[in-house]
């Protein structure tokens, strides 16, 4: 896991990313927004993929991004997850790009 400010590298982003913009206001959010875009990037039922929680401390993740840009828009954390590149930002974004064509 890398986290903190953006800087002009993309860090490992390709052409076939994709980017969702969801509200943080929900406990649960960041953790279901990564997994439902995780699921569509993959192609798989979110059943079917390793639990969030194996590959990263979810609730150290849904704490970080409890408040809508707390630390600044440009704070992020990116991590590997079902053979994909991701990245949740504070500004509500999350990012996903297969590491493999899928």
């Amino acid at each position: 896991m890398i986290s903190g400010k953006s800087e002009a590298s993309d860090g490992g982003w390709k052409d076939d990313r994709v980017t969702r913009t969801f509200d943080w206001t929900d406990e649960d959010a960041v953790t279901v927004a990564i997994v439902n875009t995780v699921s569509t990037v993959t192609d798989s039922e979110p059943t079917e993929m390793e639990p969030l929680g194996d590959v990263i401390d979810s609730e150290a993740l849904g704490m970080l991004f409890a408040t809508p840009g707390a630390g600044g828009e440009s704070n992020y954390v990116q991590f590997e997850y079902e053979n994909c590149f991701v990245r949740v930002s504070s500004d509500g974004t999350v990012a996903v790009t297969p590491l493999e064509p899928v």
